[in-house]
Formats: structure tokens, sequence, C-alpha cells
């Protein structure tokens, strides 16, 4: 009884933003129909073999030139020898976002509900210095695509969205005696409907449903006369209330769009990427000054890990790292 309910309450709020504001379309990497519109689409169906790919400090530190070197490289499906196919890339030049360009599959319903992940595989034979012992061997990142949007603006500043997930990949990091298996990156906070524009359940332009969802929750009150701690009309708590509050905010998305089952499960970065001045000192107190270098920002992050791990040919067990956010890092690369 309790449980009908709280769907009873939650269809109710659910319904409530839809009364106020009329559903708008999700972003271009995901659903945008571009039949009939000005663009160029590009499918991909490719295997990717490279023998090696070496990079060489010409200068190194006292002894001359290094080199770092990852060999035998395949880029393909996720099963070893498979095509990474079902690609569709999506390229419109708007007059006032810019170029932008959508990767996303020939089958996007699909992609959404699950029933057509595009899975891919990277697999790196060795990675070695100066031709010397591995570092790391045996590297198989294998999982599956979600939407990766780029927007160039016209101040050339890039925008970069990407969903992804790894399933059971694997490594070894020879130097260390570690051998990691069963590598799985995702996220479990429905984090791709929570960066969508609040605007779709009547929020704010500019704020996430994630936010319109924490903003009702804030909101959600009981009636409660005979001081129980419960809402005379459903039974619930405060506590439940603004929980189902919450939660109807998200369903009532899903619902609208018809679900989306598989991205749900997808660890998301948002990135930003432009150049920039920066400087430091060396050990005599000298000032170098470095103009446009590589500057990259992760605005957004959300995933968690989990890998079972071998050290010294023992297992240890099972590694967890839960809701990793590392958001407003900034990296700043550039040479010396």
């Amino acid at each position: 009884m309790k449980g009908l309910k709280k769907l009873a309450l939650a269809s109710a709020v659910a319904a409530a933003p839809f009364a106020q504001a009329e559903l708008v379309a999700m972003d271009d990497a995901v659903l945008a129909d571009m039949t009939g519109q000005a663009g160029v689409s590009i499918e991909l169906e490719t295997e990717i073999t490279i023998g090696s790919v070496e990079y060489t400090d010409t200068d190194g530190l006292d002894n001359g030139a290094g080199s770092l070197a990852f060999n035998n490289i395949t880029v393909g499906g996720a099963t070893l020898g498979d095509k990474l196919d079902d690609i569709k890339i999506d390229i419109d030049v708007d007059g006032t976002d810019g170029l932008n360009i959508s990767l996303t599959t020939t089958d996007k319903r699909g992609l959404l509900d699950g029933t057509a992940p595009v899975d891919f595989g990277v697999r790196v034979g060795s990675f070695n210095i100066n031709g010397g012992a591995n570092v790391a061997s045996d590297i198989a990142i294998v999982g599956n695509l979600g939407p990766v949007n780029v927007r160039i603006d016209n101040d050339a500043i890039i925008h970069v969205d990407a969903y992804f997930q790894l399933i059971n990949s694997s490594m070894n990091i020879d130097a260390m005696g570690v051998n990691i298996t069963d590598l799985d990156i995702g996220d479990d906070s429905r984090v791709f409907i929570g960066n969508q524009d609040g605007t779709l359940v009547g929020g704010p332009a500019g704020s996430t449903v994630a936010q319109v969802a924490a903003g009702q929750a804030a909101a959600a009150t009981i009636t409660d006369a005979d001081s129980d701690g419960l809402d005379d009309g459903t039974g619930l708590t405060l506590a439940e209330t603004q929980d189902a509050a919450a939660a109807a905010v998200y369903d009532g998305v899903e619902g609208a769009l018809g679900g989306t089952p598989g991205l749900n499960g997808m660890a998301y970065v948002g990135m930003t990427i432009t150049t920039a001045d920066t400087s430091y000192i060396d050990q005599t107190g000298a000032t170098t000054n470095i103009t446009d270098a590589l500057s990259v920002s992760i605005d957004a992050m959300a995933m968690d890990i989990d890998a079972t791990m071998d050290i010294g040919g023992v297992s240890i067990g099972t590694v967890s790292i839960n809701d990793l956010d590392m958001s407003g890092t900034k990296l700043t690369i550039y040479g010396h």
C-alpha cells in the first residue's frame, strides 16, 4: 500500500512541470533529426592496426634523445577482429554556435534504449621506454560509446561532451607487477538526463535536470495535522516525499523521451579545450613566459570505477571508486 502511495505521488509530481512548460528537444548529439537540414553526415566502419607509435624527446635531459613506444595497436570492435561500425558523424556549421560535430550511431533509438550499443575496442600490445622492458602490456580497453559532441565556437574554443562505458577491460602494469582485469567504468547516477537543460521539466534555461529535481525536492512539504510525522494523504515522511518529488522529475523526463536505459550506466566527461598563457620560475629565479599553451579544463565528470587486481600473481580482490568527480580540474600543457 505504501508503495502505491509513493507511485501516486510520483505520478502527480511528474505531471506538474509538463503542465507548465512545453517539452523541448534534447541536444543535437542525441535526438536531433537531421533529415531535411543542411549539413554533412558520415557513416564509419573501420578497423585500424598500427605497428607502433613513438615519441622522441630530441634533447632529453643530460644524456641525449630518448623515446617512448606503444606497440601493436588495434582499434576496432569490442571483439578482437571485429570492426568499429555503425558510427554516424553529423557535421553542421551554425552562424552562432560555430562548428558542431556529433558522433552517435546509425540507430539512435537503439543507442538510447540499449538495444544497439556502439561497441569499441582499443588494444595495445606493449608500452616501453627506449626499447627496454615493458612498462605495461596486454592493454585492452573495451566498452560502449554514447553520444560524443564537439563544438568549436567562433572564437576557436573547443567544447567536448562525451558519454562512454568500459566493460571487462584489462591491462598488465609490468613495472609494478600488477595485473588489472574486469575493469569497468560507468556511472549509476542517471548522468545522461542529469546534464540536459532544465527547460525539459519547466526549470529555468541553463539549469540541469538534477538542479530542477533538487529544487522540487527542497520545495516538497507534507500536511501533518495529527503530528505523527507522516503526510495525512500519502502516509509518507517528509524525507520520503522529497525523495519522491526528485525521482518524479527524472522519471518524467525519461518517460517523455521514451526512456534512456542504454545511457543511464554511462560515464560522462565535459571538457573545454583552448589556449592560455602561463609562466614558471626555475631554480635560478628566472621567469619563463609561455604563450598559447594547450589548456584543458574538465567542466564536469561523473563516473564509477571497479576493477579486480593481482599483485605478484596473487589476487587482492576488487577495488571500487565510487562517484569520482574531477570537475574544475585544469591542465596546461607546453614544451620546455
